[in-house]
């Protein structure tokens, strides 16, 4: 058989067998004792005497005591291998001698994902260690941190920083056990075949099995079928609402690896181009805020499945007035473009400004 078949054969029993829907992207810094060679392409800025690893309680910490102090930047480029639609990032989070009241944050592609309020004193989801300075005005801290977040890009960076304002020798923060897990949907799966996925060095059976006894199996299940999004509406006093009655055209029986298949699936998608082309983003959960994710861009084309709608919201929190959408459309236009794409707050105007003038021009002939 050819060389590409087997290994796009080799990679759908793998995965067919598996029935992953999360994928492992990071599990670092889990040894007890690591060095500097377990801490590979971190990009760390400010670090004291650039060093990367303290000890605490005979445990090697990413920064910790006397390292990562006032500001210290540590991040890194991820990437992930499958589109997906929601990242989960867990760490622990050591906070080390005199906060007050000062903030750990993560950041998601210069997006806050994550923060961390600490003072000493306050204990309340927090375990007590024993890593810096003893004393009445020193506590140390271990927070164990998960977070999900919504997420569509292949490619992102993960950044670590504080607002400390005095020496790691006084306030200082470290990691450990830090893991990052992609969610994609079963149907997404055949994406682990496509060009970019075998030309990035997976090409030997081997590695393969290696990369697919990665998957975590059975950590997110999903059930809801009503998506809300929380985005700015502005028509005021309008609620629209359509059938659903869109017959799905059959897709193409031949067999392309590296096509692009019609939208299946149990998730709502949008494209940033007709015919469901260019940037996708799975909407497979409520999200609060398309922006917090990186999404700014003119939607032309949705998918979603039967006995499934959209619900924009005007307000945040699910309030006020709000668009139901219903249909699958594959090449939005005129005042329906405009509709919705005012409900996602897209930011691009000067687009959304032309078709709207198109629009209005129709409209008077």
């Amino acid at each position: 058989m050819n060389k590409l078949f087997q290994l796009i054969l080799s990679i759908l029993i793998i995965f067919n067998r598996t029935k992953c829907s999360d994928y492992l992207i990071a599990r670092e810094l889990q040894d007890n004792n690591f060095g500097n060679d377990k801490i590979q392409n971190w990009d760390v800025h400010f670090a004291k005497d650039n060093q990367l690893i303290s000890q605490c309680e005979k445990l090697s910490v990413f920064g910790g005591y006397n390292v990562f102090g006032k500001d210290v930047i540590a991040q890194k480029l991820f990437y992930s291998g499958v589109d997906h639609y929601q990242l989960k990032i867990s760490f622990d989070l050591y906070l080390i001698d005199s906060w007050d009241k000062e903030i750990f944050y993560m950041f998601l592609d210069d997006i806050l994902a994550y923060q961390k309020t600490s003072n000493i004193g306050e204990s309340n989801g927090k375990i007590q260690i024993n890593c810096g300075n003893q004393g009445i005005n020193f506590e140390d801290r271990l927070v164990q941190v998960s977070v999900t977040i919504p997420h569509y890009k292949k490619q992102f960076r993960i950044k670590f920083a504080s607002n400390l304002d005095e020496k790691s020798s006084n306030k200082s923060w470290g990691i450990r056990n830090f893991v990052i897990i992609a969610l994609y949907l079963k149907e997404n799966e055949k994406q682990l075949i496509d060009e970019e996925f075998i030309s990035n060095g997976q090409n030997d059976q081997q590695d393969l099995f290696q990369q697919a006894s990665s998957c975590l199996c059975g950590v997110f299940e999903y059930n809801d079928n009503v998506q809300q999004i929380n985005a700015y509406w502005g028509l005021r006093d309008l609620i629209i609402s359509y059938s659903s009655e869109y017959e799905m055209p059959q897709a193409s029986p031949a067999f392309s690896p590296l096509s692009k298949p019609y939208p299946t699936g149990s998730c709502i998608q949008i494209f940033t181009q007709c015919g469901f082309q260019g940037e996708k983003l799975d909407i497979c959960e409520n999200i609060p805020n398309l922006k917090t994710i990186g999404w700014l861009y003119p939607v032309k084309s949705v998918y979603i499945p039967k006995e499934k709608y959209l619900k924009l919201y005007k307000q945040s929190n699910y309030e006020g007035d709000f668009i139901y959408l219903e249909y699958t459309d594959q090449c939005l236009n005129g005042e329906t473009f405009i509709l919705i794409n005012k409900a996602f707050h897209i930011v691009n105007q000067q687009e959304i400004q032309g078709q709207q003038n198109t629009y209005l021009k129709r409209q008077r002939h």
